[in-house]
């Protein structure tokens, strides 16, 4: 991760990324997460439920803004009426679509490391919240701020239990948890790097009780390194788990890799390694796995991407991961890497896909001149050619989020609503509060960390500024 990480909307952060659940939607089967990041298990970022379209989605107007005093950098999700969302104060939020707030329960903080030269404060919650069925209730599941795993009563708050990952500040939860077959799937890694990189981990935990029932990691002992700081994504039809690794700290095989594990074992069945790029800082997988599907000579190819920070999206067969990708995209080109404009930015946004004939949606990075611009490209999922590309105001952090017609992201100081057909930005929505965020440590602007959210007639976002924002037309 090195210097070039900031931290992921996973939540996320970041992150991560979707026929496909929206995050509103009922269960698809038994122990199948009812909401969760980027929409579904799959990852894809695709929700279905939304009322807001290309033809409306230009009149959007905040329709109310929960203000607060710390980071978000989750995304929102929304179930049974209830929007469920952290801070960086260690807070998991519930509140009503309306606005209303139901409950706050706190869930921990990892301070700042003695020592920890990036300017970044205490981190709270930066995973995104997994709401679904466990031991007979409904409940939220989310990574706390002190590397502890927790259940909560989805009505109430209450704590149901707590399970520890990690020793705080060191190990981070900066990954959202993933709901399959009654366990839950959870990454760890470092506090940026601070005051070193941990042993990266998967967990598989008992959902109702919070047990532990196996560890993943790569490194198995051998070399300190291989942060999951994204996502874990599943394949119900075949029955995986894909997870990607950073923190390539000692030109170990494992590191800066994309897995395919057996859930239940957590074996691996295949995996990949980022080739060495000289104009790349380091070349961590930020970004969660994506599957989706493609025409292929008349048969239906199943894949899985992810962008690196190398500034490069990989496609894989599913079946054969080992043997590298079928196709790539630059979305950070060789004088970006190597210019200074976006150094401190990343190519860490999970992408979305709106499902079979659909391209799939990714962010990436170009520089003009001393400005650091995000980019979108909509895909061919079978030969990853461009259909169109577009530059917005600012990095995109958080991952991508698509609805029918429309494509959604946070582009620094604004969310910016896109068609999905053309690339032309419909909507734009520029950050309320003025002045600059000292907090995020870069000196800039407040910033759009967190992905959005489609669901219902509205669009849902959080803020560094703290404020969690409703848009409707």
């Amino acid at each position: 991760m090195r210097r070039r990480r900031l931290p992921p909307s996973m939540g996320c952060l970041v992150l991560v990324a979707v026929a496909l659940a929206a995050c509103s939607s009922p269960p698809t089967a038994a122990n199948e997460p009812v909401a969760t990041y980027n929409s579904n298990n799959a990852r894809t970022g695709f929700m279905t439920d939304s009322s807001i379209n290309p033809a409306n989605v230009a009149t959007l107007k905040q329709r109310w803004a929960i203000p607060g005093s710390a980071t978000i950098s989750a995304q929102p999700v929304i179930a049974a009426g209830k929007v469920y969302w952290g801070d960086w104060n260690g807070i998991e939020h519930a509140t009503s679509t309306s606005g209303k707030a139901l409950w706050a329960t706190s869930v921990g903080r990892a301070p700042k490391p003695p020592g920890c030269p990036f300017p970044l404060g205490d981190l709270g919650v930066t995973s995104s919240a997994t709401v679904g069925q466990g031991n007979g209730q409904t409940t939220v599941w989310v990574g706390g701020g002190g590397g502890t795993l927790y259940a909560l009563n989805a009505s109430t708050g209450v704590i149901l239990w707590r399970t520890k990952l990690g020793s705080p500040p060191e190990n981070v939860l900066w990954s959202s948890p993933a709901l399959y077959n009654g366990s839950i799937y959870e990454g760890v890694a470092s506090w940026n790097d601070c005051p070193g990189v941990v042993y990266g981990k998967v967990f598989r935990v008992n959902a109702a009780t919070g047990a532990i029932q196996g560890v993943f990691s790569p490194e198995k002992g051998r070399c300190v390194g291989g942060g999951i700081w994204s996502s874990p994504t599943i394949d119900a039809a075949e029955n995986a788990l894909y997870v990607t690794t950073g923190n390539d700290v000692c030109d170990s095989p494992v590191q800066n890799s994309i897995f395919k594990l057996d859930p239940t074992t957590l074996a691996v069945e295949s995996s990949w390694q980022t080739p060495k790029n000289p104009l790349s800082i380091d070349a961590d997988f930020g970004a969660t796995p994506t599957l989706f599907t493609a025409t292929v000579a008349g048969s239906t190819r199943q894949l899985v991407g992810a962008e690196a920070k190398d500034g490069v999206f990989y496609a894989f067969d599913r079946n054969a991961i080992a043997s590298g990708p079928v196709w790539t995209h630059v979305v950070e080109d060789d004088p970006t890497l190597a210019g200074h404009a976006c150094e401190d930015k990343n190519t860490i946004s999970s992408a979305a896909w709106g499902g079979p004939g659909a391209p799939i949606t990714v962010a990436g990075l170009t520089s003009s001149g001393p400005s650091c611009l995000g980019t979108l490209a909509a895909l061919d999922p079978a030969t990853g050619a461009s259909e169109w590309q577009v530059s917005l105001q600012g990095p995109i952090l958080g991952s991508v989020t698509a609805a029918p017609g429309l494509v959604a992201v946070g582009a620094a100081a604004y969310l910016d609503v896109v068609s999905a057909s053309t690339g032309a930005v419909l909507f734009s929505f520029p950050e309320p509060q003025s002045g600059t965020n000292t907090g995020n440590g870069y000196g800039q602007p407040y910033w759009f960390w967190a992905p959005p959210t489609f669901a219902g007639d509205t669009l849902y976002i959080g803020n560094q500024d703290g404020s969690l924002r409703a848009l409707t037309p």
